[in-house]
């Protein structure tokens, strides 16, 4: 693929470049099933499939692990919903609208790419090959859609319900699809992205006024901060924001280092990257939930959150997000705001009611320095370099982890003293602050 692709986008109003880069990147990042069936047809219906570029499948699924499949009344079989990609279409606007076959008031949430059809048409000894895109999507208002109005059926998955779907590649999707889903804890954040939708109005106003003349870049040392992360990230091909919100950074990352080859937003709330969603050959923005990152092993040299862990809503959560991105990149950098209570009264006064009152922000979970550190050493200290470091503006002290692979014996038992110094110096901190509560008692 090449620049003159998203040229041609521009001038004539289509979105083949994007859907290209998108594919392109889809099958670097993703572990993607390729599924290829070979159709001998007609001349009519071979010129008919030469007009078709891309299509989608698409596998609904709801919060109960039930999948959604088409009735066919003729034979009594099932299949998947799907169809064309227009050349106007991205893939998620694609999506959502073949989503409008289930119901159409669904609402879907994460989409997540699973594989590639690959329909091989022939004709006398012509080939065309018809390529779709298939994803799993939750279905977010399951309970109030009217199910009366369904042209198929939410079943659970059995060997019963699996013959019945007799297209080769609709059965074997259904299988890839309830293999991931039960992967999948039934504890999805839909209040979280429902209250970013609520309040979509208020982060556009938070942006365009309260960013730009209040809170300024130049009040919270925008500038510095970045290029003290900038640094840490260094001379990079490949990273991914696996919460990306409405945060610009990656943006101002892509400027800042053009040899970036592949460059993920990522967001579980859909509305929030809508916010700072360009079409740009430079980033693919996903809509994943940050807890089960579906991406291959290794793929990103840098996965980054920010100000992501204090919206976890468990334990689990919150070491099935760490491990995650520790998975999927040789590095990690972590950058969380510490406790607004810790840090001094402006902090908890802007946390409360910028962030609280008036943004509605969900995130409760905040760890103060020493829980943020005990909690990466607990983690990581036996399979990784850990560095920390901190960053204070008027919003309060920002915590910064470098996590970074290894496989030295060296380092591990290097990090093994360094935690055990670590532990002891709290331990004594710990002890100092319980003797002068005892004295004032």
């Amino acid at each position: 693929m090449n620049q003159s692709d998203f040229i041609f986008d521009k001038i004539f109003k289509q979105k083949l470049g994007h859907l290209a880069f998108n594919i392109e990147m889809y099958k670097k990042i993703y572990n993607l099933i390729e599924i290829q069936e070979v159709f001998e047809v007609s001349k009519e219906q071979f010129d008919y499939a030469k007009k078709k570029a891309l299509f989608s499948v698409l596998c609904v699924y709801n919060e109960e692990g039930k999948i959604y499949l088409q009735k066919d009344f003729h034979d009594n079989y099932r299949a998947l919903p799907g169809g064309s990609i227009y050349d106007t279409d991205d893939i998620h606007s694609a999506i959502r609208r073949i989503s409008k076959k289930v119901h159409d008031e669904i609402n879907i949430g994460e989409i997540e790419p699973i594989a590639l059809v690959n329909n091989i048409f022939t004709y006398w000894g012509e080939r065309h090959i018809h390529t779709g895109i298939v994803s799993i999507a939750r279905v977010r208002n399951f309970d109030e859609i009217k199910k009366w109005l369904l042209s198929g059926d939410f079943v659970f998955i059995n060997k019963q319900e699996l013959h019945k779907i007799n297209k080769y590649a609709n059965n074997k999707i259904v299988q890839l699809a309830l293999k991931r889903i039960k992967t999948f804890a039934n504890n999805f954040p839909e209040h979280e992205i429902a209250t970013n939708e609520k309040y979509k109005l208020r982060y556009v106003l938070h942006n365009s006024i309260v960013k730009r003349f209040l809170l300024t870049p130049k009040i919270k040392k925008k500038a510095i901060f970045n290029q003290l992360l900038y640094n840490k990230i260094g001379a990079i091909e490949s990273f991914i924001d696996v919460s990306c919100g409405d945060n610009w950074f990656i943006d101002t990352l892509v400027k800042k280092i053009p040899q970036l080859k592949i460059t993920v937003g990522n967001d579980i709330s859909r509305s929030q990257i809508d916010l700072i969603k360009k079409d740009t050959d430079k980033i693919l923005y996903t809509n994943h939930n940050a807890v089960y990152l579906p991406f291959k092993e290794k793929t990103f040299d840098i996965s980054y959150c920010a100000n992501t862990l204090h919206h976890m809503t468990s334990r689990k959560n919150m070491k099935n997000l760490l491990e995650g991105m520790f998975s999927i990149a040789k590095k990690m950098l972590i950058v969380e705001i510490e406790r607004p209570k810790e840090t001094g009264w402006i902090p908890y006064i802007l946390n409360k009611y910028r962030y609280i009152w008036f943004l509605k922000d969900v995130g409760w979970a905040y760890l103060s320095q020493k829980e943020f550190e005990i909690v990466l050493y607990d983690l990581f200290k036996e399979r990784a370099k850990i560095t920390f470091s901190y960053f204070r503006n008027i919003q309060g002290k920002y915590m910064i982890a470098e996590i970074e692979e290894q496989k030295n014996n060296t380092l591990v038992q290097a990090n093994r003293i360094v935690f055990q110094q670590f532990r002891e110096k709290y331990e004594k901190m710990r002890l100092e602050n319980q003797q002068q509560k005892n004295m004032v008692k």
